[in-house]
């Protein structure tokens, strides 16, 4: 698919094209895909799809402990909810 496995992190697979650019990481059975071009990145989804059985689940909103909240210009992550919770356990 034209991926290339970055040296410093086996989960991290970063996809050039031109001036564009898709990463793509993995966890377990999870996969989270972005880019600077919508295009790319929905090509990207429909031809990962033609060789796996992937569900997309639309834009990310939690990963990991964190969450995570996308408008036009910007991203905002957060770990209010990650942190709650050990605090409720550990207290």
């Amino acid at each position: 698919h034209g991926f290339t496995r970055s040296p410093s992190d086996t989960n991290l697979y970063i996809k050039k094209v031109g001036i564009e650019i898709v990463i793509l990481v993995l966890y377990v059975d999870d996969l989270v895909i972005t880019g600077s071009s919508n295009n790319l990145v929905d090509d990207v989804k429909n031809d990962l799809k033609k060789s796996f059985d992937m569900t997309d689940l639309g834009l990310l909103h939690y990963c990991l402990g964190l969450e995570i909240w996308q408008k036009k210009n910007h991203i905002f992550v957060s770990q209010m909810k990650y942190a709650k919770t050990l605090l409720e356990k550990y207290g």
